[in-house]
């Protein structure tokens, strides 16, 4: 069995799958200090904390490919694509990317499935036809609570015994939608952060006008990344 078919099994049997490696260090850290600076410059940071609305400490930056297109180039790594492919079929689109970053003294959040089976998205046309990955741009490791599933649960819908998915800066984890997943408790001094971005078999999403990408961005990216965000183009 190649390693494309044995990810896409293991998707389909525990509802997640690890590839190691996927973004090359270096510019792996050079987007995790973009990323940083986004948070940061668009005033997330700033605001979440002097005002003290956020307990704990957690920001997010939806659509997050507007402020760094090179975020597009990893999903065309032959691995992912081969996964994406192979799990969902040739006509795979991208429907949201968001950078989430759970800072030292992040509690646990609730067990949840994944965009669009989430309590605030609608219901999902086709079960199973959707992917989220989560691209690691700083370590998830046991001390800094990883990224907590339970496997099966995209099956069943129950929950079963707690996993701990860890991973290195670059690795990239991708989920069954429907998996069950929560926002770990950071007792490290070590944040975590990641970009989420969704993928369907299904027909166009709904975008948001506020999620487009515009033109010059949109014409960074490569051909095949083109392709997977076309439904994102302003």
């Amino acid at each position: 069995m190649s390693a494309t078919a044995q990810a896409v099994k293991e998707i389909r049997e525990s509802g997640w799958t690890l590839l190691k490696g996927v973004i090359p260090e270096a510019p792996a850290r050079d987007i995790r200090y973009v990323l940083f600076r986004v948070g940061a410059c668009c005033g997330v940071i700033a605001t979440l904390y002097v005002e003290n609305k956020v307990r704990p400490p957690f920001y997010t930056r939806p659509t997050v490919i507007k402020d760094e297109p090179r975020l597009a180039t990893w999903l065309l790594d032959e691995r992912v694509a081969g996964v994406i492919a192979g799990a969902l079929g040739a006509d795979a689109h991208v429907t949201s990317t968001t950078m989430d970053i759970h800072e030292p003294g992040t509690t646990a959040g609730d067990w949840h499935a994944g965009e669009p089976y989430d309590a605030v998205s609608m219901a999902a046309s086709s079960p199973g036809r959707h992917l989220t990955l989560h691209g690691f741009f700083s370590p998830f490791r046991e001390d800094n609570g990883g990224l907590p599933v339970i496997p099966g649960s995209h099956r069943s819908g129950e929950r079963g015994r707690e996993h701990v998915i860890t991973g290195g800066l670059g690795d990239v984890a991708i989920l069954d939608s429907r998996l069950l997943r929560r926002v770990a408790a950071n007792p490290s001094d070590v944040m975590r952060l990641s970009v989420i971005t969704g993928f369907s078999a299904d027909a166009a999403p709904s975008v948001d006008p506020a999620s487009f990408v515009p033109q010059a961005i949109y014409d960074k990216f490569p051909p095949p990344a083109q392709r997977l965000f076309r439904y994102f183009r302003r």
